[in-house]
């Protein structure tokens, strides 16, 4: 299976976590996470024409002050060139805010919301919503 992950949020360990569940399944054959909205969205471009673009996003919301944040990166997605919204989007997040999970849905191309951590059952969603 030749499919391709990114993981964007600030919490390193919370990315080894999500990196060492999904490698548990062979889902996919890359996985790719970084630290910073910039960091995601220079991956996103620098990888258009190639393998690594990612099949599948897993987006964190909170960021520390004065960062960009997942907002920001929701904000900007629909403006970004329709290559990067071939990625299915996923907010993987710690924020169970009521609110939050209202405003995710306003965004149409969000594929679904999901509170930390990430595991066997949320990866199993995120699978058979993908290859569906």
């Amino acid at each position: 299976m030749n499919k391709s992950l990114l993981i964007i949020d600030d919490d390193f360990t919370n990315n080894l976590i999500c990196e060492n569940t999904v490698k548990k399944f062979q889902y996919f054959e890359h996985i790719k996470s970084v630290l910073t909205i910039q960091e995601g969205i220079d991956y996103l471009f620098q990888n258009e024409h190639t393998t690594l673009f990612p099949d599948v996003i897993l987006l964190d919301l909170r960021f520390p002050e004065g960062e960009k944040t997942g907002w920001d990166f929701l904000g900007n997605f629909p403006a970004m060139s329709d290559f990067v919204q071939r990625a299915s989007l996923y907010v993987l997040t710690s924020s169970i805010a009521r609110r939050d999970i209202m405003l995710t849905q306003t965004y149409p191309f969000i594929k679904g919301f999901m509170s930390k951590p990430l595991n066997e059952e949320k990866i199993k969603k995120i699978m058979s919503g993908f290859f569906a």
